[in-house]
């Protein structure tokens, strides 16, 4: 599929086919909602003819990287990749490097939709992986390899970016000169948070970006992006909060928060008592961990005198160093080698730091294991992965918030293992805090928005890793409560949820749209509470309702939703008139109305079947009868039923085109018909039967059965004797005697001028005999000697006329 044909509708196709080439890998399986819901959202910038330059934000725990290997996917369905074009996947470090180029192997090498047709020999991808010499390979694809028939997917870290990108320089060459550069169709910057705009690599990432082709695709990979990360890049192009993802059940519904504070005072040292390692904090500590263990689980094996004797919860610790992370080991080891005497195994609790040789293989053990406590300083943040995690205990300070966002990441994901787990049978993830962590859950929204510039992103790196070896002392130790909150918590707001969306909407009735925080900075100025997250999951809700529309970071009330809201808010027993529709939906003028209208009463008429007459249309959208006659557009006009046709074969609901047409082609000429209509209609219903000359032949009779609807006889002139008229009444007289009752009655009301209408020659000399020998009416016949007679003759309509016109 050509780019250039791309449309809205293409981007449902393309979804549908990532979707299948997701579960047609062996093992593989289908997109979740929310990851086709971050995908659509990228593709309609595509749409839109924007630019994809900047950062998809999703939880930890919600398929980042899968989201961008299906956009990888779906830019080589559309043709935005083309054979011969790079994809530079950076990744901050090897771990992680290697979990990416395992995905992509499964997905884009081993997918059967990307094979060519001549077997499995061939692919239309070539994912390149080196492990060693990388800024060497990374010289050869930037500098020498020449047209390649594949897709070119390159996975490294941004420190060998870095690194290459200065030999460049150091060799007096420019990034913009490098051969294959323009090459280089998409960016994909994982983990955006971290290395990319440090003091080291930052000015090398930035020239990187400035120079690749102006039409490659940059997307930076976050939980928690910084502020820096949307500033270098571009906005946030998909944003899902960590507390909306908790309500829709992506993540784990609730996370319950011990919140304590350590407190150490050290003996016989004036250090920072968090740079040293504690044996006294350590014990408190494992002591702490054990007790509060036994309650939770208690809460699973209810009739156990200690339940950690049936089964020990998943529990990941994170250390301050990693001597103290073997000293809580060790304690804990010792607490439950008493509780677990007869089945105790020293896998109950493992340690994995960079000091231990197989720290890797204990966390992958730990992982595949069904309980037990992993103690860890630096490697459980980026990339650890264990869905079954039932408690986290932070056991050391987190300054930064983005990195307690990192951390808290680990537990929140929905388990595996629906059996004797915290998380499947409570409903809840635990976070032990001991250390006053917790304190930075008033800064995850800011955080997940971007909205955190981070000075010193040092400081986040020490919060993530750690320290290392240090001294071992003595302290005296006390640990505070702070009691127990669950997140997310519901917004301190007395107004309903209803009224928040009514808030926004009326906020939003601008012709330009507002980002979240612009919504939130309003609502703050009437004095509503709530934090950006609310508004951008209220949003996102009317925007699942069809309410709101989203482009980029900015949400946008689409005209005719105000309408169609304004005409849903109004109730039953009240009608709009024109004026107030477009003063309350903040309309230009009437004739955007007009355009509005056009389009819903359009939909509405084609989506009925039934009898639909203006004043239904006028029930249905609540406008005022005459307003709304008076701005519907005539074709529209022409396509209502309603126009009741009553004729000798029965009774017809016609649109006003139908009726012109039958009225056109005279079927009913040599019949007498009726037609009721909406009385406002009067003027154009007349209007036709002169205009078709359907008069010709018809004579009408008029008659308004009550305020809403009129009845108009046509009478045909061929099967009535005569047709009498003066005085502004007409009458069809099927009998010479009535022309005669009738022509007295108007004679004796003083009329001037009376005409006779006939077919029939033989009438017509009858009539004039009569008036001029008024035998018949002996008692006019005074009056009828001052009336001079005039006939006249018309061939072409077959018609005589007989005019009497007083004399003055």
């Amino acid at each position: 599929m050509d780019n250039r044909i791309f449309t809205d509708g293409d981007a449902q196709e393309v979804i549908k086919w990532v979707n299948e080439s997701f579960t047609d890998v062996e093992g593989g399986f289908p997109l979740y909602d929310i990851q086709k819901e971050a995908l659509t959202r990228l593709l309609e910038i595509l749409h839109c003819g924007g630019e994809i330059r900047g950062v998809l934000q999703m939880p930890t725990g919600t398929g980042k990287t899968v989201v961008a290997i299906a956009l990888i996917k779906a830019l080589y369905y559309i043709g935005r990749l083309r054979r011969g074009d790079i994809v530079l996947y950076l990744t901050p470090r090897v771990i992680l490097k290697g979990q990416v180029e395992e995905r992509m192997k499964d997905f884009l090498i081993n997918n059967p939709k990307f094979q060519s047709e001549t077997g499995l020999s061939y692919c239309y991808f070539r994912v390149d992986r080196p492990q060693e010499n990388v800024i060497k390979n990374l010289g050869f694809y930037f500098e020498k390899m020449e047209y390649d028939d594949r897709v070119l997917v390159l996975v490294a870290t941004p420190n060998a970016l870095h690194e290459y990108l200065k030999n460049v320089e150091e060799a007096g060459g420019e990034v913009k000169t490098i051969p294959n550069i323009k090459k280089v169709k998409v960016v994909v910057m994982d983990e955006v948070h971290t290395v990319y705009f440090g003091k080291m690599i930052s000015e090398s990432i930035r020239k990187f970006l400035k120079d690749i082709s102006k039409d490659a695709i940059v997307v930076g990979l976050s939980a928690t992006p910084i502020k820096q990360a949307i500033e270098e890049i571009g906005y946030l192009l998909y944003c899902l909060p960590s507390s909306e993802a908790m309500d829709q059940g992506i993540l784990v519904g609730k996370l319950k928060i011990y919140r304590k504070k350590t407190e150490t005072k050290l003996r016989h040292s004036s250090k920072d008592p968090w740079k040293v390692a504690v044996i006294d904090r350590a014990e408190k500590f494992s002591e702490e961990i054990i007790r509060i263990l036994s309650e939770e689980a208690r809460k699973l094996y209810p009739g156990e005198v200690d339940p950690l004797t049936k089964r020990i919860p998943k529990t990941l610790v994170v250390a301050v160093n990693i001597v103290e992370a073997t000293d809580i080991a060790s304690s804990l080891k010792e607490r439950i080698k008493r509780l677990r005497e007869d089945d105790y195994r020293d896998e109950f609790v493992r340690v994995a730091h960079y000091k231990i040789k197989e720290a890797v293989r204990e966390i992958e053990e730990f992982r595949m294991s069904d309980e037990g406590i992993l103690v860890t300083v630096n490697m459980a943040d980026i990339g650890f992965d264990d869905r079954d995690l039932e408690v986290l205990v932070i056991a050391r300070p987190i300054r930064t918030p983005i990195a307690y966002v990192q951390i808290r990441g680990r537990v929140l994901r929905r388990p595996e293992r629906l059996d004797e787990n915290i998380k499947a049978k409570l409903g809840y993830a635990v976070l032990i805090d001991l250390t006053g962590a917790s304190q930075h859950e008033e800064s995850v929204d800011e955080v997940e928005f971007g909205e955190l510039l981070i000075e010193d992103l040092d400081e986040v790196k020490r919060d993530l890793e750690g320290e290392g070896e240090v001294e071992s002392v003595r302290g005296e130790v006390h640990i505070k409560d702070y009691g127990i909150i669950e997140v997310p918590q519901k917004p301190i707001d007395p107004r309903s949820e209803s009224n928040i969306e009514k808030e926004i909407l009326n906020i939003l009735k601008l012709p330009y749209g507002l980002a979240s925080k612009r919504i939130w900075e309003e609502l703050r100025k009437s004095g509503c509470n709530l934090k950006i997250v609310d508004i951008e999951r209220v949003c996102r809700k009317l925007f699942r309702e069809g309410i709101l529309e989203r482009k980029y970071d900015t949400w946008f009330y689409p005209y005719k939703c105000r309408v169609l809201n304004t005409i849903r808010q109004t109730s039953d027993k009240d009608r709009l008139t024109i004026e107030e529709l477009v003063k309350e939906a903040r309309l230009r003028d009437r004739q955007q109305l007009r355009i509005i209208l056009h389009e819903i009463i359009k939909e509405k008429i084609e989506s009925l079947a039934t009898f639909l007459d203006a004043y239904t249309l006028s029930e249905m959208l609540k406008i005022d009868v005459k307003d709304l006659i008076e701005i519907i557009p005539s074709e529209i006009l022409n396509m209502m039923k309603m126009v009741t046709l009553i004729t000798a074969d029965g009774e017809k609901h016609l649109t006003l085109l139908e009726l012109e047409n039958l009225l056109r082609e005279r079927k009913t000429s040599n019949d007498s018909l009726t037609i009721e209509f909406p009385i406002m209609f009067k003027d154009k219903i007349y209007s036709m039967l002169v205009d078709t000359r359907i008069l010709d032949k018809f004579f009408i009779l008029e008659e308004v059965l009550d305020e809403k609807i009129c009845k108009v006889s046509l009478k045909s002139l061929s099967a009535c004797l005569a047709i009498v008229k003066g005085c502004g009444y007409k009458m069809i007289c099927n009998t010479l005697s009535e022309v005669l009752e009738y022509l007295g009655s108007i004679i004796r009301s003083g009329c001037r001028e009376i005409e006779i209408l006939t077919s029939y020659q033989q009438i017509a000399e009858r009539i004039i005999s009569i008036l001029r020998l008024p035998l018949i009416l002996l008692d006019l016949t005074p009056e009828l000697h001052k009336f001079k007679i005039e006939h006249h003759y018309d061939s072409n309509n077959n018609k005589i006329t007989i005019r009497l016109i007083r004399a003055s």
